[in-house]
């Protein structure tokens, strides 16, 4: 092992005899934990156990490190780690040392530590990328030893755990016997997109007559059919405008409820052992909302009668997620533009698409909130005073995303109202005059909002060509580093999910139209 550390020390920051020292207490130290790590054990071994080694050696490694190899440290904190697991070895069956891989893979994070040689030890500054890298390469180190053949293990650690230099670790490996291609996940969302837009087109189409139909065959209603809207009205362009609360709610819910799912499903509890790989909920579900939307396809049938509710919704939907979740994404990743990785196996073009990605999909936000400083500042004149406006109006805009699902629930019941007294009153309620306020919307008959509401689908388009650049380069980079255990289970719900969510909406309009009983 001395040659082996020798060699690795070549390339670091500059000679310093007793760094060695570090490696050669790092492979006494945390012996036990290798020699199990590296075990290929008689009888199978379950992915709980193999986690636990894989914690007990990072954190092995990191407390050497930590403590410049001063054994009178760190020998009463490993004692906190515990035993590893014990397992019996196969003797037909190898995998290669774990030492000479991790030497290898972090070199380059190595050298741009900052070491100083005293008499009584080398201290390190600056490891946090190097301890990163540890981390990930014995994550890597078992999922490759599970899924590759003994002659692929090193490279395929080596090229899978280098990564974390460049791009967030996102998803610990938790014991997935194959990784799936990037292109599943794209072909799942795109056909999620797709046959969420062909129901949203099917049911306004056809979803009347058919809600008519089955009403007669259950005998829920005593009379044929009355009410349809013609195809002409269907296609007849948009002139008044109305935002329903509950159809934002269905919009935003959607989104962000398929991403709760998602991480619900990814998220195992003990992968909260390694610390500096976790991934805070909050930010995995942000990441999942920013996935591409329909909204811009939506928007554009926004423009004829049929679909405008269901189109102006989408859009202003999307413009929300892209004030709360791209800008959260922007803020996330803006690295790429200002600290580049200085590895140079960094992939700088996929990186550029990445980030500007992020850029696109949040840039409606940030322009949206120049223009309200702007004009609060000339409204009032005062740079001040202008600026306390700004800060106002970011206030009610909160107060409202904070608020809408409230909203949305109100309305629903308005409308469930509404419509039991139509039925109480055995008439149709088709008349302006007759119609109730109550749950009706926010009407729009302002006859230049057609030209907003085009801008509207415009930074809706310029956000998803975001979202997709983001989203496809996001798991082109990330490969072998996003390998879920449950990747069948997250394709489904990305399908299945807004399609029931879709159904259910729209069954409860159809139930709840007062224009027919």
């Amino acid at each position: 092992m001395a040659s082996l550390s020798s060699s690795f020390l070549s390339s670091g920051p500059g000679p310093c005899n007793t760094t060695s020292q570090v490696f050669q207490s790092v492979t006494e130290a945390c012996k036990p934990y290798i020699d199990s790590l590296q075990t290929c054990a008689v009888t199978p071994v379950n992915q709980q156990t193999r986690f636990q080694i894989v914690n007990q050696t990072a954190n092995c490694i990191g407390l050497v490190w930590e403590t410049d190899a001063n054994s009178a440290l760190y020998d009463s904190y490993i004692a906190n780690l515990g035993s590893p697991p014990q397992l019996t070895r196969n003797e037909s069956c190898k995998y290669p040392d774990f030492m000479p891989i991790l030497q290898h893979t972090c070199a380059f994070d190595y050298s741009q530590m900052s070491i100083s040689c005293t008499d009584s030890g080398a201290y390190a500054w600056n490891m946090s990328r190097y301890l990163d890298c540890a981390t990930e390469t014995t994550l890597q180190y078992w999922r490759c030893t599970q899924q590759k053949a003994y002659d692929d293990i090193a490279a395929c650690v080596e090229q899978t755990a280098v990564k974390v230099d460049w791009i967030p670790q996102f998803q610990l490996y938790e014991g997935a016997k194959s990784c799936p291609k990037t292109s599943t996940y794209i072909i799942a969302q795109a056909l999620s997109m797709a046959s969420s837009l062909l129901y949203i087109v099917l049911s306004k189409l056809y979803g009347r007559q058919m809600w008519e139909m089955i009403k007669v065959r259950f005998r829920s209603s005593k009379s044929p059919p009355r009410y349809q809207l013609a195809q002409d009205e269907i296609r007849r362009p948009e002139t008044r405008y109305v935002l329903k609360a509950h159809k934002l709610l269905k919009s935003v819910g959607e989104k962000v409820l398929t991403a709760y799912l998602t991480v619900l499903v990814l998220h195992r509890s003990h992968t909260s052992g390694i610390l500096s790989m976790s991934q805070a909920f909050w930010q995995a579900i942000l990441l999942y909302s920013v996935r591409p939307r329909n909204a811009p396809f939506t928007g554009l049938l926004g423009f004829y009668h049929g679909f405008s509710e269901t189109g102006l919704a989408d859009v202003f939907a999307d413009g929300m997620l892209s004030w709360v979740a791209g800008t959260s994404l922007l803020v996330r990743y803006w690295y790429i533009f200002t600290d580049p990785p200085s590895n140079p196996a960094a992939p700088l073009a996929a990186l550029a698409i990445l980030g500007h990605g992020a850029l696109l999909s949040s840039a409606p936000a940030f322009i949206f909130l120049a223009l309200i400083l702007l004009l609060s500042w000339i409204v009032t004149a005062d740079l001040v005073g202008g600026f306390f406006i700004f800060l106002a109006i970011l206030g009610i805009i909160t107060a409202f995303l904070c608020f809408l699902p409230i909203l949305g629930v109100i309305e629903m019941i308005a409308m469930t109202v509404n419509k039991i007294r139509a039925r109480e009153q055995h008439q149709r309620l088709d008349g302006e005059k007759d119609a109730p306020r109550w749950g009706e919307g926010l009407v729009i008959d302002w006859p230049a909002f057609r030209k907003a509401y085009a801008l509207m689908v415009a930074s809706s388009i310029v956000i998803n060509v975001g979202n997709w650049m983001f989203f496809v380069m996001f798991l082109k980079l990330q490969g072998d580093l996003f390998c879920p255990s449950d990747a069948s289970k997250v394709t489904l719900i990305w399908i299945l999910v807004p399609l029931l969510i879709n159904l259910i909406f729209s069954v409860f309009e159809d139930s709840t139209d007062v224009s027919a009983h």
